[in-house]
């Protein structure tokens, strides 16, 4: 997931290699697909990576059903509401991943289910870039939680803000470990802080939806 890889990861990792100095690691950044194909021929030790809503939990994995947000212009009239819904986005410009993402085969059925009209103005291949275009107002976007947190931990407030979503849309991702290799006491011990930390970000989205509040 290069989304992740850019900040939420590394910061994660950081605060792991503080805590265990003699350590040494390597953080590769390729797409889900290429991940999951690494880890299973156990080139990897972990991997997080998105997956489908349909993919089971298989030995060790982990799965995450990650609640989506939504991203606004800090200055949008909406933005004045603790929840956005489907009938507030009818023909509002917005910016969504490509057609073959998860999200937006999500998204594009739940307009059309309700009779609403999906206005794409632009596409990004992921969340990061798509939150830029937010910040300059170019539309409106839904985004995973693990990408919110992220920029608030670089960003300027007052830019963006992020509302919740409803009807919910999530995205899976999974913590993967290669099938046929144990997993080194190290590995075991960073996946259950990295566990820990997606946990927080699942129970606690106070911590990206009133960021804005905070100075």
């Amino acid at each position: 997931m290069p989304g992740p890889s850019n900040f939420f990861m590394p910061d994660i990792l950081a605060d792991f290699l503080v805590e265990h100095p003699k350590i040494q690691a390597s953080l590769q950044t390729r797409t889900s697909d290429s991940v999951i194909e690494w880890v299973a021929s156990n080139q990897y030790d972990l991997a997080l990576a998105e997956v489908t809503s349909h993919q089971p939990k298989v030995g060790r994995n982990q799965l995450f059903d990650l609640l989506c947000v939504c991203a606004l212009p800090a200055d949008h009239p909406l933005a004045v509401h603790d929840i956005i819904t489907l009938d507030m986005l009818d023909a509002e410009p917005m910016i969504t991943l490509h057609p073959d993402h998860m999200i937006y085969h999500d998204l594009l059925q739940l307009f059309e289910a309700g009779g609403h009209r999906m206005n794409v103005r632009l596409q990004t291949r992921f969340f990061i870039p798509a939150l830029k275009f937010v910040e300059r107002g170019l539309g409106i976007s839904i985004i995973d939680p693990i990408s919110a947190f992220s920029y608030t931990t670089y960003a300027q407030p007052r830019k963006v803000v992020f509302r919740r979503f409803q009807p919910d849309i999530f995205l899976r991702v999974g913590l993967l470990f290669p099938t046929d290799s144990p997993s080194s006491m190290i590995a075991l011990e960073f996946a259950r802080l990295l566990t820990q930390r997606i946990e927080d970000l699942c129970e606690n989205p106070e911590q990206i939806l009133c960021w804005d509040m905070n100075d």
